[in-house]
């Protein structure tokens, strides 16, 4: 039997509605109001009042827009609206109280009337009020948080949080929306934000998953669902840090994406017409395809923004392209912040630069990368890999090359009348992967159909059959191919993700049907198992056969690895679709009979650590991955998106209906045609969270990718790339303050959602961000979950504190790169940081005529 409450546990719900009057007060009552209530405090739109076992509020609407008559000349109090409801604590303990605690220095008098048992003076007023022992070993606090009303439940080890119960009277209607508990008046609408918990252990905060439950109409208690055992899995409380189109006036299709410096985001697509956002200085402001509509779907370019942490600003956007038709496959920001595209081109006149590895195109045959029921979009002159590397303000084009044979590379179709039975997935034509090593070095992943195909220090010299997977590495400034080979057998071979680890070992991953790809015997599955199977190899560069591993991933039926990664250990994880019978190892989390699979190998592919299934318990798959992580927690982490767009004929997939959600989630329904993000604890053990994310009334055009990755960063922020709003809708959920809340175009637009799973969030407020030296600064922490703090002002050591705030004097006059680092050891990862500008100016200075003045 599982041990639960080993520690104190609190409970904390912020009044997000019920803003305080100034500064928060309590009152005591010393005979100035009726014995029924001990404790008065006024709040912005009215007061409240506490009794051992109770809370009354009286809420005052003065008309016109103003809450408060002495604040507002136009108020008039006559005319004033009230509202009154309660919160009783039922059950409580007969002996409940309440007092205040911390004292203010100044008090009231109250002289009501000449009689003096109505003259009550020095009356004490508090900043806490405290129900003590309100329920058996809990004790109910009220104080104020940044403006706000607060509460908190304070459990001592040993007492029960399933007795608490929150009666409510006098409220028009209880809901629960988001984990947010909405109280309606009527005068308006009070939240109670989700309520937060944690144990202190050995100091620390351990975060407890916690939520509201509305047990019968009035009555709110809490229920916390994975119970709070400090052994549990930490906590995830996502938030959506921001939604955007791009606000293309043109056609503009969501392909993949990235995350860059300092919590930037990139979104990469194609656009079909002149009228993309590009922005002042961006690299290329023309659409180099045909602008005339006659040829529209041949001819189109690849289109790049790059948006700003919280999705304010479009820090850059440009094309990229030539002639004839491009697309984008995946992204990667290197350590000196150059955003490095792969995609693909039908364009003898797509941009190269100078030095690359190879300055023109190479040829191919008319091709459509897609399969039956689309075949709208072209590649007419055949296609090249092409990879393309941005400066980090996306003026230039430091590095660009062709890459490929005579015949069609990057693309998974055979000719304009077929496709391939890799393609399982509307888009699956474009996968790819790049990745980039510490020392900017680039890797690729991707297929070709061409023998001429280049090589260097080869695997596999030479091409198998139809088209073969391939993997390359080159130099950082695209100048050298340092590595190329084959990876395929005698039939269909696709190579869609790969890893590299510290050493220069390159994982990759993908999908076969060759019965004879190159596979070692004492791997867990050197023998091809059916139509179509996943695969997952290993190798390093220079070291030729000797050094290579390979296996078959998958079942009798169909199945593919979409995507690899590996952990602090070197183990290795595969995320990808089945329509087979996929083992499940016992006790770890699974839906049984889903087509979604996970599963994790040891480094030297020869033994399953786990595997399992999520989805629908339907044996038709439901989502098309696009996304992956593992954290180095080992959490893991998968998006994909499924739907209408991805069952029409030739594809006949399912649809995302019904797959399993958790509290707490930003969506708990689907109209079957959304993305769909999950966390796994480590090793499978349980779900910690699962979301859909889209456009619930869209049932015509569902959301989804054309092809190409997006990623989670390695604190668990997933950036997610969306074709979204197709037939010029704007109904795709978008965040406030953003580049566009509204799809611009005729048809469908580039939008990218940015989902933050990560516990531990660095983040400050200064006092001021300029002034004169010396300047005095109040650095205010505002920072989630974190235990203690570092700060780096950069005109001395960094300072290490417990503390929220601090105060920093800079003497000098300059421009200083503040840089807090939020730490906590038991979340994951234990650090976060966030960096601000502080400007320090001169005092006034004389020269001769001439005076520079400090600005404020």
């Amino acid at each position: 039997m599982k041990k639960r409450i080993l520690t104190a546990l609190s409970v904390v719900v912020l009044f997000l509605s019920h803003t305080v009057f100034a500064q928060l007060e309590f009152i005591e009552n010393k005979g100035q109001w009726p014995v029924t209530f001990g404790l008065k405090a006024k709040l912005t739109h009215g007061e409240f009042w506490l009794t051992g076992n109770k809370a009354g509020f009286v809420l005052t609407d003065f008309g016109a827009g103003s809450a408060d008559p002495k604040r507002h000349a136009h108020a008039n109090p006559e005319k004033a609206r009230y509202h009154y409801y309660t919160m009783e604590f039922a059950g409580a303990s007969s002996g409940a109280s309440v007092a205040g605690e911390s004292p203010k220095n100044h008090y009231h008098n109250y002289y009501l009337s000449k009689n003096p048992k109505d003259c009550h003076p020095h009356v004490s007023l508090f900043e806490t009020a405290r129900h003590q022992n309100l329920y058996p070993g809990i004790d109910l606090v009220w104080n104020e948080e940044k403006g706000n009303l607060k509460y908190q439940f304070e459990l001592k080890k040993g007492a029960n949080p399933s007795s608490i119960s929150i009666a409510y009277s006098g409220l028009d209607k209880i809901s629960l929306i988001k984990g947010d508990l909405i109280l309606k008046t009527s005068i308006g609408t009070i939240t109670e934000k989700k309520p937060v918990a944690w144990q202190e252990i050995n100091g620390r905060k351990i975060p407890v998953a916690c939520q509201f439950e509305i047990q019968n109409r009035n009555k709110v208690g809490f229920r916390f669902p994975q119970g709070y055992n400090p052994n549990a899995p930490l906590v995830i409380d996502p938030v959506l840090v921001f939604s955007s189109f791009s606000g293309s006036r043109s056609d503009n299709w969501g392909m993949t994406a990235t995350y860059g410096e300092n919590g930037t985001a990139y979104a990469g697509g194609i656009c079909l017409g002149t009228k993309f956002p590009t922005t002042p200085g961006a690299y290329s402001s023309h659409f180099s395809g045909d602008s005339t509509g006659i040829n529209i779907y041949a001819t189109y370019d690849i289109s790049i923004l790059k948006f700003s942490g919280n999705g304010s600003q479009l820090l850059y956007a440009t094309y990229l392209g030539g002639s004839e038709a491009e697309s984008p496959s995946s992204m990667v920001v290197d350590k000196n912040n150059n955003l490095i595209v792969l995609g693909v081109t039908g364009s003898n006149d797509f941009p190269s630069t100078t030095g690359a590895y190879d300055q023109s195109f190479n040829g191919g045959q008319n091709v459509s990368p897609y399969g039956p029921g689309e075949g709208v979009v072209r590649f007419r002159t055949g296609s090249d890999i092409v990879i393309s590397k941005f400066s980090p303000d996306g003026t230039q084009l430091v590095g660009s090359t062709f890459f490929g044979g005579s015949l069609n590379d990057g693309i998974i179709t055979l000719s304009a009348q077929g496709t391939s039975a890799l393609v399982k997935n509307y888009g699956d034509a474009f996968r790819g992967e790049i990745a980039v090593d510490t020392a900017g070095r680039i890797y690729i992943a991707s297929h070709t159909e061409s023998t001429n195909f280049p090589v260097a220090q080869a695997i596999q010299n030479t091409k198998s059959n139809s088209f073969d997977g391939i993997c390359a590495r080159f130099s950082p400034s695209l100048s050298n191919l340092e590595f190329s080979t084959f990876l395929g057998g005698n039939g269909d071979d696709g190579a869609y993700s790969l890893q590299v680890n510290n050493e220069g070992k390159i994982f990759v991953s993908g999908g076969t049907t060759s019965s004879n790809f190159q596979t070692s015997a004492e791997t867990i599955n050197p023998t091809f198992g059916g139509a179509v199977d996943g695969f997952v190899c290993s190798f390093t560069p220079g070291q030729g056969a000797a050094g290579y591993r390979g296996t078959y991933i998958g079942t009798t039926g169909y199945d593919q690895a979409f995507f690899v990664q590996r952990d602090l250990k070197g183990n290795v994880y595969l995320f990808g679709q089945t329509l087979g019978n996929y083992p499940v190892t016992t006790g770890i989390y699974s839906n049984p009979n889903s087509s979604q699979f996970v599963h994790c190998v040891n480094s030297t592919l020869d033994t399953t650590r786990f595997s399992t299934v999520f989805g629908t318990g339907e044996l038709q798959t439901n989502i098309s991955p696009t996304a992956f992580l593992v954290d180095d927690c080992g959490q893991i982490y998968c998006s994909g998106w499924g739907g209408s767009t991805n069952n029409i004929p030739g594809y006949e997939n399912g649809f995302t209906t019904n797959m399993p959600t958790t509290p707490g989630a930003y969506s708990r329904n689907s109209d079957g045609s959304d993305f769909y993000i999950m966390v796994l604890s480590k090793n499978a053990q349980s779900l910690n969270f699962a979301t859909y994310f889209g456009d619930t009334t869209n049932n015509g055009n569902g959301d989804h990718v054309d092809g190409g990755t997006s990623r989670f960063d390695k604190r668990g922020i997933v950036y997610q790339s969306v074709c979204a709003g197709c037939g010029a809708q704007s109904s795709f959920p978008t965040t406030p303050g953003v580049v566009s809340n509204t799809n611009r175009s005729n048809n469908c637009n580039n939008a990218l959602f940015k989902y933050d799973f990560s516990l531990l969030k660095a983040k400050y407020q200064p006092s001021a961000i300029q002034g004169c030296a010396p300047l005095a600064i109040d650095f205010n922490s505002e920072s989630v979950f974190a235990s203690s703090y570092k700060w780096d002002f950069q005109d001395g050591p960094v300072v290490t504190t417990n503390f929220d705030t601090i105060q920093h004097v800079f003497d000098s006059a300059g421009t200083y790169q503040v840089k807090l680092v939020a730490i906590n050891p038991e979340a994951c990862p234990g650090a976060d940081s966030i960096t601000r500008t502080i400007v320090v100016q001169d005092i006034p200075a004389f020269a001769g005529d001439s005076i520079s003045f400090c600005s404020l």
